[in-house]
């Protein structure tokens, strides 16, 4: 963690805020193409976004939100009244958006994430709300031909 401000906080890879682990999948992901032929129960539950599934050995939908739900709330409670940047992948992102707009953990995400984009949530001392999602306006010309890569 580093401060560059007196009232912002920014947090690189924060531990409680890395990706969903699919251990299995991530082994396949070599053969991605092939995963649905060589682990078709995995492929299956991992498309249906089956909540309890931990794709053998990895972390459950239900679990990984519930993990990112209590480091949103963590973050916040340590930096009451900070402005906080935090750098993190696009499923932590998806999931940070699925949490503060309660869109159910079962549906397909309805919210992109675009690489680069910068997404603006606020805690009002009540609930948490989405100020701006996937704002790409800081990219320019070539940095936008791969933003939802």
């Amino acid at each position: 963690m580093s401060v560059f401000a007196k009232n912002i906080i920014c947090l690189f890879g924060t531990s409680i805020l890395y990706s969903k682990c699919v251990c299995s999948l991530i082994r396949l992901s070599n053969e991605i193409s092939e995963a649905s032929r060589i682990r078709p129960s995995i492929w299956e539950a991992h498309l249906a976004r089956d909540l309890d599934h931990d794709l053998e050995g990895g972390e459950s939908i239900s679990q990984f939100a519930i993990r990112i739900e209590h480091a949103l709330e963590r973050i916040k409670q340590a930096h009451i009244g900070k402005i906080i940047c935090l750098v993190s992948h696009g499923g932590v992102l998806d999931m940070i958006y699925r949490i503060v707009s309660q869109q159910a953990l079962n549906t397909h995400r309805v919210a992109s994430v675009p690489n680069a984009s910068l997404n603006h949530i606020a805690h009002d001392g009540q609930r948490w709300m989405i100020e701006k999602w996937a704002d790409t306006s800081h990219l320019m010309d070539a940095a936008l031909d791969n933003v939802d890569l």
